[in-house]
């Protein structure tokens, strides 16, 4: 139950704070490396322990499949993007960095704008 929780904490804060931290550091891209969202994770203190869903968000699935093939990791990159996808894109799994980045920008008043669409004062 406890890791389940850290888990959810984890994912939220890749969607919410690392999506910020990515473009301030690397610029604004559909997709990022690796090492860019590694690093990133790391110089901003998240959770590391379940970094392979930060690299499902944010990576291509070719970058994703290259690197954790090499280290024999059994998780997938659609089975990853769809906990997230199911929480935080009403289960749509062809979300991009982008699309995660446009999505969850602040407003002038420090919240955030969840959804993306339209006006964030409406």
């Amino acid at each position: 139950m406890i890791r389940l929780i850290k888990r959810r904490r984890a994912i939220r804060s890749y969607v919410f704070k690392l999506s910020q931290a990515l473009p301030r550091r690397f610029g604004k891209k559909n997709f990022y490396r690796i090492e860019e969202v590694t690093k990133s994770a790391g110089g901003a203190n998240l959770q590391m322990a379940f970094i392979a869903y930060a690299h499902a968000i944010f990576c291509s699935r070719a970058d994703f499949e290259a690197y954790y093939e090499q280290l024999g990791v059994r998780r997938t990159y659609d089975d990853l993007r769809a906990t997230v996808s199911r929480r935080y894109f009403g289960g749509a799994r062809d979300f991009d960095a982008a699309r995660v980045i446009a999505a969850t920008r602040r407003t002038n008043d420090g919240d955030y704008y969840e959804s993306g669409i339209g006006d964030a004062g409406a």
